[in-house]
């Protein structure tokens, strides 16, 4: 028997113990892998594509509070700047100390023309020693009355006039020895043995360090953030 049958729709045809199923087929989808539409995938392409995938790790995160740190240069003052000078002028005769150097409160620092006001006392003593065996030897002349009351006022003021000059050379002498006023570090020196000076040249500078303070400038966008008594860290270098 011939029958006629519609080619786009499935026919079924049935055998002893078999089942076929037959699908019409489209010349669109048929053929090699270069119709539009059906191109295959390279597999040897798929397998040597690099991973673009970003790796990620996932953590919890407590939650907290976040502090704000400001780090700010500054620079260390100390409690006092003092220059040391000479009241008298001369040639130094000795320098005890150099820069870097902590030094105590009187302690020598330099010897400034001492020799020479070293002589000067010894002789203003000697002056003095014969003023006073002078205004002794008057004295008991006058109690003896072997002598004017005029002369043992005349002996006593010549006493008092050596011991003042004698009180002037120890002070000269003392001053041409110079001694540091306060302890501290001596920062910058300012002669070297055999130079002259003159009267108030400088001889060092120190720096009293023992108070230091901080000075820091703070920028003008984060003043607002700042409050008297806030904590600070200080680190040095």
């Amino acid at each position: 028997m011939t029958s006629t049958t519609d080619h786009h729709k499935p026919s079924f045809v049935l055998g002893p113990g078999l089942v076929f199923l037959a699908l019409p087929v489209l010349a669109s989808g048929a053929g090699c892998g270069d119709t539009e539409g059906f191109a295959a995938e390279d597999p040897a392409d798929s397998e040597s594509a690099p991973d673009t995938r970003v790796p990620v790790r996932a953590m919890a995160i407590d939650p907290g509070s976040l502090t704000d740190m400001l780090e700010i240069s500054g620079r260390l003052e100390p409690r006092a700047e003092i220059l040391v000078a000479s009241e008298l002028g001369g040639a130094v005769e000795e320098v005890l100390f150099d820069k870097g150097d902590r030094v105590r409160e009187g302690q020598l620092l330099a010897r400034i023309g001492s020799d020479l006001l070293q002589a000067e006392l010894a002789e203003v003593e000697a002056d003095l020693e014969e003023a006073r065996i002078e205004f002794e030897r008057t004295r008991q002349l006058v109690d003896r009355e072997a002598a004017p009351e005029q002369d043992l006022t005349s002996a006593r003021a010549s006493l008092k006039r050596e011991e003042a000059r004698a009180e002037s050379a120890r002070l000269r002498f003392a001053r041409s020895e110079i001694a540091a006023p306060v302890s501290g570090v001596v920062v910058r020196r300012d002669l070297e043995p055999g130079e002259v000076l003159a009267p108030g040249s400088p001889v060092a500078l120190l720096h009293d360090t023992s108070v230091l303070r901080a000075t820091l400038g703070i920028p003008e966008n984060d003043i607002a953030v700042f409050q008297v008594g806030s904590a600070a860290e200080i680190t040095m270098d």
